[in-house]
């Protein structure tokens, strides 16, 4: 929403998501390869299109007197700093970002880390400062960028404006099998491969990295290629409907392991009679998908390892403060989060058994907290504007950090224990709605939040979706503990205050 009118005031075209993009780097004469100029143009080859210049120079991070003075804002690790010219000044204020190579897969991480006057970075705090983050990947056409800029720290650090793409170069043939991932069937995974849909997604992005970690092929499917970046770790993306078996059945064998994470977003929008056939059936329709591919490849003889579902705690309804295990029971009444995970649960173990007895381990999951969707985002919005409890705020919230998300369901795929097993996936400390609010305003120092809100206008704002904030599910995690699963964040506070949750920065620095 900022993005939209944020960009015609830049002079950018509308509708920018199909619009051709062109990127010139050139070096600046003198520079000795230090400042290169950057020209970006929009709707490149239209009558609309805009370019918009500024210039790069590589800046070591610290002259030798802010160096002796330890300035306590220089955030940035020592080494060179990119820095990037605003469009005025050009060469006295200017963004500085910190330049990070990554391996498995080889990436390059830029991430603004303050303002530079001439060579000197200015003794600003970061949490007045908006953000600027992106990585470049190298593919087989040339290289995906992926970025997104956001409001300051101390504005919750919303996302402005969030930018996507693919550039084509030409390669040198001997520098392609050097950078790009290996393809499907090189056989250079040693665990074998992981095909993963809805991995695009917030907990799908974090599942292909952790897969890749362990030293699978991960292989994302996905409606549309063009529309997304890959996932960190991921080897390449593979076209599905989302709902027939299709051509990439012919990738799995008997070290594959499958990953259903696919569905319409749930907190995508208010949960109309329309919305929520299609929250349903985008799930059902992906199984049977599953189904089709599952049923060839075992006919052909290579049945895949086993096939992880995805569900949520959603299917135990509101149950107060009742412990829910992993043995617990849905319930019986007419509730459409219940309803819908009990189908899709349902539909999943008749497929498994139909298509070849494939192992199969359905994952309920929580709350995933993470800064860059689910639940928290709107949770620390509401502590922004002073919000104690939701409710009466003794509902039970079933947390789980992203880190222990990802890691828990690749876990689920290598113990045969939680073969033909349903799990809950949430962290072993369950809190309350006020437990939540609390310790967001404790981290983000906060000491005026001590609103009550009620349900009513919220239900009324919200509609049935609102049952996701007040629901109640004190659930365990009793299969993970008793396998010897290793969470990383046990408590709240911890989680919370993680890199990758983005709230106790404000607290912490």
């Amino acid at each position: 929403c900022l993005g939209g009118l944020l960009g015609p005031l830049l002079g950018l075209p509308p509708n920018m998501s199909k619009e051709p993009f062109q990127a010139i780097v050139e070096p600046i004469e003198g520079s000795h390869g230090l400042e290169q100029r950057w020209t970006r143009v929009f709707a490149y080859g239209s009558s609309k299109a805009v370019a918009i210049a500024s210039t790069h120079r590589a800046t070591p991070h610290l002259t030798a007197c802010a160096r002796k003075l330890s300035l306590p804002w220089s955030v940035a690790p020592r080494g060179m700093v990119l820095t990037e010219s605003l469009g005025f000044w050009p060469d006295l204020l200017r963004f500085g970002y910190s330049i990070e190579v990554l391996k498995n897969p080889l990436r390059v991480s830029y991430r603004s880390i303050g303002l530079w006057f001439c060579r000197f970075q200015l003794p600003i705090p970061s949490f007045l400062l908006p953000s600027s983050s992106w990585t470049e990947t190298p593919n087989q056409e040339g290289w995906e960028f992926e970025g997104v800029i956001s409001l300051p720290p101390i504005l919750c650090n919303l996302p402005v404006m969030k930018y996507w793409g693919n550039f084509r170069a030409d390669i040198p043939p001997g520098v392609k099998a050097s950078l790009l991932p290996a393809c499907p069937g090189s056989g250079s995974s040693p665990n074998g491969r992981a095909i993963v849909s809805g991995g695009t997604g917030l907990i799908g992005r974090a599942v292909c990295k952790e897969f890749a970690r362990q030293g699978y092929e991960v292989i994302v499917l996905t409606r549309n290629m063009k529309a997304h970046t890959l996932p960190p770790g991921a080897a390449c993306f593979w076209e599905w409907d989302g709902e027939s078996g299709g051509s990439w059945q012919r990738l799995i064998d008997e070290s594959t392991v499958l990953v259903n994470l696919a569905g319409e977003n749930p907190g995508a929008k208010r949960w109309t009679a329309e919305f929520k056939k299609a929250i349903q059936a985008s799930r059902l329709k992906a199984i049977e998908g599953f189904g089709e591919a599952i049923q060839q490849a075992t006919e052909d003889g290579r049945g895949p390892k086993c096939w992880v579902q995805a569900s949520a705690v959603g299917v135990y309804g509101s149950r107060g403060s009742e412990v829910l295990d992993d043995y617990a029971t849905a319930p019986q009444d007419d509730c459409f989060r219940s309803d819908c995970c009990k189908h899709l649960e349902g539909l999943a173990a008749r497929t498994a058994r139909e298509s070849g007895k494939i192992p199969l381990i359905i994952a309920r999951i929580g709350h995933v907290l993470s800064a860059s969707g689910g639940l928290l985002p709107h949770l620390d919005l509401a502590s922004m504007f002073g919000a104690s409890r939701l409710g009466d705020g003794q509902q039970y919230v079933p947390w789980i950090h992203i880190e222990d998300a990802a890691a828990a369901l690749v876990f689920s795929a290598t113990s045969k224990a939680l073969f033909n097993q349903t799990f809950n996936l949430v962290a072993p400390n369950p809190a309350t709605n006020a437990e939540l609010l609390q310790y967001l305003a404790t981290l983000q120092r906060r000491h005026f939040c001590c609103l009550a809100v009620p349900q009513k206008p919220l239900k009324i704002a919200f509609g049935e979706s609102a049952t996701v904030i007040f629901d109640s599910q004190r659930c365990h995690p009793s299969w993970l503990l008793s396998l010897g699963f290793k969470f990383r964040h046990e408590h709240l506070l911890s989680a919370l205050a993680s890199a990758e949750c983005l709230l106790g920065e404000v607290a912490w620095q």
